[in-house]
């Protein structure tokens, strides 16, 4: 959730871990964006190498994966967008907050949710879902070292030296990745 004390955190230079992982001709990668995209990669390879296993790669399975893409996406953000009105129409124009924040919780309900209208627009009957369950487990550990690197949802502190991480502003914190 972007609330106040979320946006100054998000405008703490270097806030995270690594928030730039590397830099390609000028342009800075970000840890989170990087890893949130090898996440889908990895999660589509594996989801359509299950298929490929179970003898259900074809056109259906293609279809069913962007139909859970599309509702997983919007399923991370519309709950965001909810949440934070008040600060996108305050900033009306500035697309850093109609992009930032997204939640997992809201990409894991609008995934079946996009399923399941892919398949009563396309008629289809196919069931999919255990293919699915491999994808998400990889694709959620490997987008979640983003989160840990940028210093997204970044926990209350603790005074547990071994265990707090500082995630820029000196303060150790529960890492909640």
């Amino acid at each position: 959730m972007i609330d106040e004390h979320t946006i100054n955190i998000a405008n703490i230079e270097n806030w995270g871990i690594r928030p730039v992982l590397f830099n390609i001709f000028g342009i800075d990668i970000s840890s989170y964006s990087f890893f949130l995209l090898l996440a889908i990669i990895v999660g589509g390879f594996v989801y359509f190498k299950e298929a490929k296993k179970e003898k259900k790669d074809n056109e259906k399975t293609f279809f069913i994966a962007i139909g859970a893409l599309i509702g997983g996406t919007l399923g991370a953000k519309i709950p965001m967008w909810i949440m934070n009105y008040d600060l996108i129409i305050q900033n009306w124009g500035n697309l850093h907050y109609i992009l930032s924040g997204r939640t997992i919780t809201g990409a894991l309900i609008g995934g079946p949710i996009g399923v399941f209208i892919t398949k009563k627009i396309l008629n289809i009957k196919a069931k999919r879902g255990n293919l699915f369950a491999p994808a998400l487990a990889i694709g959620d550990s490997i987008g979640r070292i983003g989160c840990f690197l940028k210093g997204c949802c970044a926990g209350k502190a603790t005074n547990i030296a071994s265990y707090g991480v500082d995630f820029g502003d000196g303060i150790l914190r529960h890492p909640t990745q």
